[in-house]
């Protein structure tokens, strides 16, 4: 997990809790892999099963996927 606040001349604007994916889940990650799902989505769908909900950002940040990949996999997901 990782702590974030966004602060504004000392006022404290917003403040996120992000999940990071562990061990646990690179290893659900590699068993979506196995059955060809790509890189992206794997891990997209790894990590949203552990949250409830999340913006774009915060995907990119707790799955250290590329703005782009996320996109790609978010439209890969709606279109499935």
């Amino acid at each position: 997990m990782i702590n974030i606040s966004i602060k504004r001349e000392g006022l404290l604007i917003k403040h996120s809790v992000v999940k990071m994916l562990d061990e646990k889940d690179l290893e659900f990650v590699e068993a979506l892999r196995s059955l060809n799902v790509p890189r992206n989505v794997a891990t997209m769908i790894t990590y949203l099963a552990n949250t409830s909900e999340a913006t774009s950002r915060e995907i990119e940040m707790g799955t250290d996927l590329r703005q782009p990949e996320v996109s790609i996999a978010m439209r890969t997901l709606r279109q499935k």
